[in-house]
């Protein structure tokens, strides 16, 4: 998927006549990719060559939406009722474990679009870039194709109303914002390092991982 995404990006430079950077498809591997902490900017480069500030300020854990000031209303639609119950409680989803307990985990972050103008061509209801929303263990960052179903984004606090367009938003260049995510993710999942994924969602040209919990190393 990832590569598609990235071949596709190709194909919309070739097309848009917008200048082209060289671009190889991700091949990092593991112990060359470059993990960072909360607190520490994290730069990504597109296939255009344009670039994105990412911060994470904060990390919480809680037990309910409502420690968060969130309603299960206002999560996706696809959470509501699969990994977010009536009464706010944390659920594992379709393909939950039944020997597992599941949290709600919120990200503070700061973006700051330094130059990137966005995908072309560019749809008029949608909007300029896509929120990151991937997690992953130290066993899914050595195996990308061991990622699990039991970390999922289920609320970003600048959504729209439709769930194409929930985690997508406008930030034109040289403007920054700050954005709360939540997730459900498995009790155990905090026990492990656990990282967020920058790079993961429009075919960026290698993953870097901000770890969460250094405690766990």
């Amino acid at each position: 998927e990832m590569e598609d995404n990235v071949k596709n990006e190709v194909a919309e430079l070739v097309q848009s006549g917008r200048e082209e950077t060289p671009v190889e498809i991700p091949q990092t591997e593991t112990a060359e990719a470059p993990v960072y902490g909360i607190g520490d900017t994290v730069v990504r480069t597109s296939v255009y060559g344009e670039t994105m500030e990412h911060t994470v300020l904060d990390m919480r854990p809680g037990e309910n939406l409502e420690e968060f000031g969130v309603s299960p209303e206002e999560c996706a639609s696809y959470a509501q009722g699969n990994f977010v119950g009536e009464n706010g409680e944390a659920l594992g989803g379709p393909l939950a474990d039944e020997n597992r307990r599941y949290i709600f985990m919120e990200l503070r972050v700061k973006i700051k679009n330094i130059d990137f103008r966005g995908w072309e061509p560019q749809p008029d209801d949608y909007g300029q870039i896509a929120m990151e929303t991937r997690l992953c263990t130290q066993e899914e960052k050595e195996d990308r194709d061991a990622m699990s179903p039991d970390k999922d984004c289920v609320w970003f606090d600048g959504h729209t109303d439709d769930i194409k367009r929930y985690y997508f938003c406008d930030l034109d260049p040289g403007e920054e914002m700050e954005a709360a995510l939540i997730w459900v993710v498995s009790e155990s999942a905090l026990k492990e390092p656990l990282y967020y994924v920058i790079g993961s969602s429009t075919g960026w040209e290698s993953f870097q991982y901000i770890l969460l919990n250094p405690e766990t190393e």
